[in-house]
């Protein structure tokens, strides 16, 4: 997918009310989608027991500031008992109507016992009973709670925040926050959505193996959840593109894929906080580094390559995303280990 994809001019300032069957149908459908994710995800942990019985968390923890949520603390397998390791906190995706931690634990687990992190993976309330900005505190006030428990073997100098999705959308929203955004020393987001202004995504894009990019159509479902009517789409909490480079000051990684409607936004938001003038050669690249920011397409992929639910039937082109994915963790953990000084 040619980086060059235009958004639409058709912008939008703030949340529209919904109509009563909009609302209503949108409901059910957050409702239907939660209940066939949330079990969907658990039959494929059941039949797959021996697969991620080795990816259980070392340890889940619930906490009084959200005493409902909890926090999937893994730890490498083998370390120095005595060393404090760095800590990287995980908010999942699903539009913020769908999923918890458990997504995540493929990702938590290579995080901790092959490059060494303690990981966090955190559980926020759900759209719509939680609307905007509900989860980005409920992570706040975990992420902090997290930081104070001195049962953890954490280094406080090296905290690291990613998300995927929703989640990296919040990672953004989070990075601004004053008491966190001079604690997190890196910040990593995959696919996220940056601006709630647009209205039009551009056309459906048709991965090479033939399946069409489905995030577009969800989009309208995902924003009447999260947002309240009537909300400024242009805040930079909600809509992190308007966000100024001293508002998110940390080092930034942004990946996206090129066949996700949502690269180019975010593209976009990249490109203006390194100062790289868009239309450039620089901008047209699949990989480029510059005043802090590092962007990273990858090359006809899909949203959420990063998880085992995107598998590809297309055998040959599963083993590229398997291949590929491995290639961005690599990519990512040298990233996050220079920026703190552990190269």
């Amino acid at each position: 997918m040619a980086s060059g994809t235009k958004l639409s001019a058709s912008r939008a300032t703030a949340q529209p009310p919904a109509s009563l069957l909009t609302a209503l149908r949108f409901r059910i459908l957050a409702y239907l989608f939660n209940r066939i994710i949330y079990w969907g995800l658990r039959a494929v942990y059941w039949w797959q027991a021996k697969f991620w019985a080795a990816r259980t968390p070392t340890t889940v923890k619930h906490y009084a500031v959200r005493p409902g949520l909890e926090v999937r603390i893994f730890l490498p397998r083998y370390r120095n008992a005595n060393a404090k390791l760095p800590v990287f906190f995980l908010l999942h995706g699903g539009g913020w109507v769908i999923g918890d931690p458990r997504m995540d634990d493929e990702q938590a687990h290579l995080l901790a016992h092959k490059y060494g992190f303690c990981v966090a993976s955190l559980e926020y309330r759900l759209s719509p009973g939680s609307r905007f900005p509900a989860p980005i505190y409920d992570c706040l006030a975990l992420i902090k709670a997290v930081l104070a428990d001195n049962s953890l073997p954490i280094d406080r100098e090296r905290v690291v925040l990613g998300g995927f999705s929703a989640g990296a959308a919040m990672t953004l929203s989070l990075a601004q926050l004053p008491g966190l955004k001079d604690v997190l020393k890196a910040v990593v987001a995959f696919y996220p959505v940056t601006d709630f202004t647009i209205r039009d995504r551009g056309p459906v894009i048709v991965a090479p193996w033939g399946r069409k990019e489905f995030v577009q159509a969800r989009m309208p479902l995902y924003e009447w959840a999260y947002i309240p009517a009537g909300h400024d789409l242009r805040d930079p909490l909600l809509s992190p593109h308007f966000a100024r480079r001293d508002e998110i000051p940390q080092p930034l990684f942004m990946i996206t894929a090129s066949a996700d409607c949502l690269h180019v936004e975010a593209q976009e938001m990249a490109c203006r906080l390194a100062g790289v003038e868009r239309g450039s050669k620089m901008a047209e690249l699949d990989s480029w580094e510059k005043n802090g920011v590092r962007y990273r397409r990858v090359p006809d992929m899909p949203h959420c390559f990063t998880h085992f639910f995107e598998g590809i039937k297309d055998p040959v082109w599963e083993a590229r995303r398997v291949k590929i994915n491995e290639e961005v963790w690599e990519e990512t953990n040298g990233w996050v280990k220079k920026v703190l000084g552990q190269e």
